[in-house]
């Protein structure tokens, strides 16, 4: 998530405010730049399901390109690194991040007269956030 996205959405829709959310400390200046430039806040965390969890946060280079998941598994998961089969352990690199509930982030911040545009890109995640959105009834 280097910004490209929210970029591109916020030209043609500059009526938004984005809340950004990503973990990848890489990412972490051209995000706050967007947010700043666009009246909106950035958040290093990870979206999930608790909020100020602890987690190992799991990033990835691979054939598939640049990646990052809670989850320890390749998030492109096709075993295959630059034409090898199995990457090198030294292409991963894991870090202790805090986790930020998605739905105490919308109770917070979101009336429930708002249009929300939510755009999730979390690796695997978004099963697990979609299901408390629509148990928690934020989602419908």
């Amino acid at each position: 998530n280097n910004g490209e996205w929210i970029s591109q959405f916020l030209q043609v829709h500059n009526d938004f405010w984005p809340i950004i959310v990503e973990a990848q400390p890489l990412f972490r200046d051209p995000l706050r730049e967007i947010a700043k430039n666009y009246g909106g806040v950035y958040i290093q965390r990870a979206a999930w399901i608790t909020e100020d969890e602890q987690m190992t946060f799991h990033a990835h280079t691979d054939a598939g390109g640049m990646g990052s998941s809670l989850f320890a598994d390749s998030v492109y998961h096709d075993g295959w690194c630059n034409g090898e089969l199995e990457c090198e352990k030294s292409q991963a690199e894991t870090y202790s991040v805090l986790t930020l509930d998605v739905v105490t982030l919308l109770e917070r911040f979101a009336l429930a007269s708002d249009y929300i545009v939510l755009r999730m890109d979390i690796e695997g995640a978004e099963y697990q956030v979609a299901r408390r959105l629509v148990t928690s009834g934020v989602a419908c």
